[in-house]
């Protein structure tokens, strides 16, 4: 192999093998993924060889290459729950890093397992057997943790422009938790971490996420990897305006989110199926079946990718306003008034076409359809008539 060997050599790619995509072992290890509920990240071959040796069956790695997006998602089409443990020197944390936040990005939960500086997990399970290798994947920490950590032996804490210097370190991170639960305990920790109030913390993550969308919040954004809560990023689909209805069908599911008694408030006001947007249905409807059901599981896992970007946004999107109460009432006003003014709108249409054709008993029926419509609703009746 020449005096400078690889640590990795891959047979040449072609039309069956493309490193990038293929994650070694998997074959035999997805099993083990799905019966524990997570899979274990390694860096090399004889790593995944090891430890599947002492009894790890759910174990990967990437090809002696970076951990890519193609790799992410196939690894979570079996689960969403990924530690990684790579080797304990400074590039293996970089790395491990990297590819938490890539995970991160793609809707999945990902820790990373501290393995002492100078060992790679063939070492460490060799030294320490399987219960110290199962006690380290249990100790594994979140990626903003892991980045604090990195940070503080950088900057240190000593006064306030370290402090918000390590603060600027994880507010990416901080900002893509998904989980309300997850998000409120890494916000917890930032701030014991860096000793500043939570809220502090919570507030620059307001900021974080309205200074690099560019847009006020609960409106379209469109970009090569996410997007924001009034979105409709797929590229075989156009950009949604974001008018009122949008932006209150918005508000009322980051107000869901806030509590379920408002979920609940909803339900009763407006039903199930009340949302234009398709995306806001679909988490409006899970988030119900999953309150119905009395199960545990988060919402995040039983959303589509772009779904999960969306209910991300809305996690640390500002409601709009203080008083609850007024701000529900406003949303539901909202959303009647769009309502009736949609419905009245198609009986205009059915009674044209009922005029044109001729039809005395179907226009003496639409007209009085359409009275009662505008005496229900408030303010459309003068609107209609200027019309």
């Amino acid at each position: 192999m020449g005096d400078d060997p690889p640590k990795y050599l891959n047979s040449p790619e072609g039309e069956y093998f493309n490193k990038g995509k293929l994650l070694y072992a998997l074959h035999i290890s997805r099993r083990g993924i799905r019966e524990q509920g997570f899979a274990v990240l390694l860096e090399g071959y004889i790593d995944v060889v090891s430890v599947y040796q002492r009894g790890v069956t759910n174990a990967v790695a990437s090809l002696g290459t970076a951990f890519t997006r193609e790799q992410g998602r196939l690894l979570m089409s079996y689960t969403h729950n990924v530690v990684i443990a790579y080797d304990g020197d400074a590039a293996g944390v970089k790395a491990a890093i990297r590819a938490a936040e890539i995970l991160q990005e793609l809707g999945c939960k990902a820790t990373i397992a501290t393995i002492p500086d100078g060992m790679d997990p063939d070492d460490f399970i060799q030294a320490q057997g399987l219960e110290g290798w199962s006690n380290m994947i249990a100790r594994a920490l979140p990626l903003v943790q892991i980045k604090l950590l990195q940070a503080v032996k950088q900057y240190g804490i000593g006064n306030s422009a370290s402090k918000q210097r390590i603060l600027q370190e994880v507010l990416p991170n901080l900002a893509a938790v998904a989980s309300s639960i997850e998000l409120e305990e890494a916000v917890q920790h930032t701030a014991t971490v860096l000793q500043v109030n939570w809220e502090t913390v919570l507030d620059e993550i307001k900021s974080y996420r309205i200074n690099n969308r560019k847009k006020s919040q609960f409106r379209d954004i469109s970009s090569k990897d996410s997007h924001n809560i009034a979105s409709n990023s797929n590229n075989q689909h156009s950009k949604r305006p974001a008018d009122a209805r949008a932006t209150a069908e918005a508000n009322l599911i980051r107000l869901a989110l806030e509590d379920k008694s408002w979920l609940n408030r909803i339900n009763q006001e407006l039903g199930r199926e009340f949302f234009q947007d398709p995306d806001y249905q679909l988490i409006y409807r899970t988030i119900l079946d999953l309150e119905a059901d009395g199960v545990s599981a988060t919402i995040y896992t039983r959303l589509g990718e772009k779904q999960q970007r969306i209910y991300s946004e809305l996690l640390v999107q500002d409601i709009p306003g203080q008083n609850l109460e007024q701000v529900f009432a406003d949303l539901v006003k909202a959303i009647k008034k769009t309502g009736n003014k949609a419905r009245l709108a198609n009986l205009l249409e059915q009674l044209a076409t009922a005029e044109r054709a001729g039809d005395a008993e179907k226009v003496f029926m639409l007209r009085r359809e359409i009275n009662l419509s505008i005496s229900k609703s408030e303010g459309p009746k003068g609107e209609w008539q200027r019309e």
